[in-house]
């Protein structure tokens, strides 16, 4: 029994000094949206932390966009930005903590006629 607990032990402690995902470990996914505009989800590794960088290119020029943000199924942020008048793309950047494991976030964007959604994991 004195063994298994050793076992146990080394392998949790083992387990415990795995370093987290490198800079190599950068993550780009495209998502779907109901109507003509495009939402990317780019995540890097920042030291202990996740950058999480979404990027919706939007078909309408002034609309307003609804964002939230999911880490691990826990709300993150939740966001109004409108769409340049002059065309082009709305920004929006938060960083979460780095949790042992893969990491999953989930950003959906949404206005009135169309909606997008976004899945990546590190």
């Amino acid at each position: 029994m004195r063994r298994l607990l050793v076992s146990l032990a080394a392998a949790l402690l083992a387990l415990a000094v795995v370093p987290g995902a490198s800079a190599s470990d950068d993550v780009t996914a495209r998502g779907t949206c109901s109507g003509a505009s495009r939402l990317e989800l780019r995540l890097k590794d920042d030291g202990g932390r996740i950058e999480v960088d979404a990027e919706l290119r939007s078909a309408r020029r002034g609309a307003r966009w609804a964002f939230v943000v999911l880490h691990e199924r826990r709300l993150v942020a939740r966001v109004s930005l409108r769409a340049p008048l002059g065309g082009g793309e709305l920004r929006l950047r938060r960083f979460v903590a780095d949790w042992y494991g893969t990491d999953v976030v989930i950003v959906r964007a949404s206005r009135v006629g169309e909606s997008c959604r976004v899945r990546a994991a590190i």
